[in-house]
């Protein structure tokens, strides 16, 4: 009988050690084995054969890190508020991607993040080697790292492309574009014979205007590299002179009339509705247009490289607050970043089933294959990835040439907060819907344009964002 209790007295306590420890198992994040899997959330499309490449993709990392993964899907225009949600819940789960969606000041803000210096520092030196030192100060707040970036093309450029078809028809010498003003003979080609085309498809405004000078902190704030010193864009002659340009392209007819209201269709655009179009800049910036918007076009780069910290963390995968397994996390991070099989097996799924090789370093996707995520900046370092049929050969390396040969913001570390300026944000946002200035559709009553900005609080959020960035 004393021996029963004795048995009884142990297993409960054992019970009860269990609970205190975090090396033992949790239902929800282990299997029967007891080994960890990691659930990671990224945007996207739901891919229907995922599991077949999750089993290969274990097959890995277990032995690897002592853990299996759980890549989950989510769609794109909901990934970032089901990421705040999730967040603002303590939802249990492991990885996510933070950046131009799940934006990371927000994330980090409302502490849906983990500090993962340590972790780094103790179990990933090798992943730590593979990153420049600005891009560790991109990806940290206050000296300490929350993500690690996805390493891809950072360097900040801006490109016209031109369509193949139409420059040849008009014998248009694009080795003369060096300014955008050098390409109006073009569109005035178009506008005079090709009725059905517009010159320029104006489906984004990218932001040519700071070219140089300018680096964006806010909506109506930026840095002036020249000067050292934080302004109101808005206030500047740089910004009157890129709105009176909007305005020039919009009654030359080079932009469609109803553009305010309509906007523009990519589907109008993979139809040959528009002659021309900008982009940010890369080495495959025709092969990835091609693909995307179904442009065929010269494409001609007009700036010089530059890389600030929106740049570098615009895609980046972080380990979340409420992981159980961060230590695994991380390893896995590490992995995925510097295992060329693990990589790409994540981002172009299984040789055969998914995909092609049409040479050592180069595939294509097999059609209807259940597995085309076709976006590998978001699982980690994009130069292990297999290029693509229509890729250049050498893309990965044009890249890595660009991103080294380009200017690094001095400002790359400074983690801008909205914390003691929201309700300015908020109302300068009011502003920006009544005066759509970037497209040029409306004639622009400077005073009066002003005065709302001043009234909106656009000097207190420029003298916060002075503060902060003297600290």
């Amino acid at each position: 009988m004393k021996k029963m209790f004795r048995k009884i007295i142990a297993v409960a306590m054992a019970g009860v050690m269990c609970l205190g420890f975090a090396g033992c198992k949790d239902a929800k994040n282990e299997d029967n084995s007891g080994v960890p899997t990691l659930v990671w959330y990224v945007p996207g499309d739901e891919q229907t054969d995922i599991a077949s490449v999750m089993e290969k993709v274990n097959e890995i990392t277990e032995p690897a890190i002592g853990a299996k993964i759980d890549m989950k899907f989510i769609d794109q225009s909901s990934f970032s508020e089901r990421m705040k949600m999730m967040m603002a819940s303590k939802t249990e789960f492991d990885l996510t991607l933070t950046g131009y969606v799940n934006p990371f000041q927000q994330a980090y803000s409302s502490g849906g993040l983990m500090d993962i210096t340590e972790i780094i520092n103790e179990y990933a030196k090798e992943l730590y080697e593979t990153l420049p030192e600005f891009a560790w100060k991109a990806s940290s707040f206050e000296g300490k790292i929350y993500a690690v970036p996805n390493q891809q093309i950072w360097a900040n450029c801006w490109a016209v492309g031109l369509r193949k078809d139409l420059v040849e028809k008009y014998n248009f010498d694009i080795s003369t574009v060096k300014t955008i003003e050098d390409v109006y003979p073009f569109w005035d080609a178009i506008l005079a014979n090709e009725p059905g085309i517009m010159p320029l498809w104006y489906n984004s405004t990218y932001d040519w205007w700071n070219d140089h000078k300018f680096e964006d902190i806010t909506s109506g704030v930026a840095y002036d590299r020249e000067k050292n010193e934080v302004v109101v864009r808005y206030y500047t002659d740089e910004w009157k002179d890129y709105i009176a340009k909007h305005r020039e392209w919009y009654e030359k007819g080079y932009i469609r009339k109803d553009f305010e209201t309509k906007g523009e269709e990519r589907v109008e655009c993979r139809a040959g509705k528009f002659a021309s179009s900008f982009s940010p800049y890369k080495p495959n910036v025709e092969s990835a247009e091609l693909s995307i918007n179904g442009m065929d076009a010269h494409w001609i780069n007009l700036s010089k490289p530059y890389i600030t910290r929106a740049s570098v963390n615009g895609t980046m995968t972080a380990v979340s607050a409420t992981s159980k397994h961060p230590v695994e996390a991380v390893k896995f991070i590490q992995l995925v970043n510097t295992n060329k099989e693990l990589y790409r097996l994540i981002c172009h799924g299984i040789e055969g089933v998914h995909y092609e090789k049409v040479s050592e370093n180069k595939i294509k996707f097999i059609p209807d294959s259940g597995y085309c995520p076709a976006s590998d900046w978001k699982f980690g370092n994009q130069f292990n990835a297999y290029a693509t049929e229509i890729d250049p050969d050498d893309v990965w390396e044009q890249t890595k040439a660009l991103n080294d040969s380009a200017e690094i913001s001095p400002i790359i570390d400074f983690a801008f907060s909205t914390s003691n300026i929201e309700t300015e944000i908020a109302q300068l946002t009011g502003v920006d819907k009544k005066y759509p200035t970037y497209s040029g559709v409306r004639p622009i009553d400077w005073e009066e344009y002003k005065a709302a900005l001043k009234t909106a609080g656009i000097e207190e959020i420029c003298e916060d964002i002075k503060t902060q960035l003297a600290k």
